[in-house]
């Protein structure tokens, strides 16, 4: 039995589309009779630049329900946090934190609080990436009308010491409250926790440039949490006197 036997023309679209829209393929129209009844499918950067290992699933963790809208564009989901819906909102809710976790090559655990259980205000999950070396995140994603304040961070944190998490990410579409940064701040610069402030105008900037305004997001938060860490190095039985040279400063 062929694969044309039991895959048709519209499920082969299906699946280009699909292919198509989490960016791995770009299709071209067949020319000169040529390409089948489709057309061309040609790979992109981002699908030539996967090494091929992959350790942890990556639909682990994500309820079945979602899964099917996971192509849904950021801006659509964002769109919809203010929807008269509640169950359109926390949903929205949820594929916001999916999308969050894909864009950063982080993968879903699983949920800690679906957001039908928290009004349909608020989604909780807990991640695991592996780079270089592994960590643990720990991520809440909160859709309320006023800026979310510190006492919510201190109950992250406390899970967060719990569950041995290295990362606390913490999403609101509205803001941050007076002393949000500074609680951040001592977190980092006192403990093995790393916290990632994620605001309504970082979401807005996401939208408009993507992935990279994410990335670089995180990485001037993470500049700030290592000026804050290499305090902690100054104990007297490590005795290092200054920080290794950076390669460049090392050359002849």
């Amino acid at each position: 039995i062929g694969i044309e036997d039991v895959v048709t023309p519209a499920d082969k679209k299906q699946i280009l589309d699909k292919f198509e829209a989490l960016g791995f393929i770009r299709m071209r129209p067949k020319s000169d009779g040529r390409g089948g009844k489709i057309g061309f499918a040609d790979p992109t950067a981002e699908l030539l630049g996967l090494s091929g290992e992959f350790p942890l699933s990556p639909d682990a963790g994500i309820p079945r329900e979602l899964l099917a809208k996971l192509s849904t564009p950021l801006a659509e989901i964002v769109r919809r946090l203010n929807d008269s819906s509640n169950h359109v909102r926390g949903e929205s809710l949820e594929l916001l934190a999916l999308h969050i976790l894909k864009e950063i090559g982080l993968t879903p655990v699983g949920f800690r609080q679906r957001a039908a259980h928290a009004a349909y205000q608020e989604a909780d999950l807990v991640a695991d990436g592996l780079h270089l070396h592994y960590s643990r995140w720990l991520v809440q994603c909160k859709n309320v009308a006023g800026n979310v304040g510190t006492p919510h961070l201190l109950r992250e944190y406390g899970l967060a010491t719990l569950i041995k998490a290295h990362v606390i990410l913490v999403v609101s579409t509205a803001g941050f409250a007076d002393g949000m940064e500074e609680l951040a701040a001592q977190i980092a610069e006192t403990s093995h926790i790393q916290v990632v402030l994620v605001g309504r105008a970082d979401l807005d900037a996401f939208v408009k440039s993507g992935r990279e305004a994410f990335i670089d997001l995180i990485k001037a938060q993470s500049r700030e949490v290592l000026r804050l860490k290499r305090a902690q190095l100054n104990v007297p039985a490590l005795s290092i006197a200054s920080p290794m040279p950076s390669a460049a400063a090392a050359a002849p």
